[in-house]
């Protein structure tokens, strides 16, 4: 779960510790680039929601996205 305090957004303080020694920084960076369409450094759950709507325009199945989503 990046989300750890609950707020409805993700930080990228957040991003960095959920990803620790995999590519924390590129996978951060890359993610907010993709969703934080607002670039204010926080992904608020709307731009979360919308992101994964538009994963699932582009062909992904629900199951797929399910499985991502859960981990996260």
């Amino acid at each position: 779960m990046i989300d750890v305090d609950g707020s409805k957004s993700i930080d990228k303080e957040e991003t960095l510790k959920f990803w620790s020694k995999n590519f924390p920084k590129l996978n951060s960076n890359e993610l907010f680039e993709s969703v934080d369409k607002d670039n204010n450094g926080s992904i608020e759950e709307s731009e979360w929601v919308e992101f994964w709507a538009n994963v699932y325009k582009s062909g992904h199945t629900k199951d797929e996205i399910i499985v991502e989503v859960i981990i996260i």
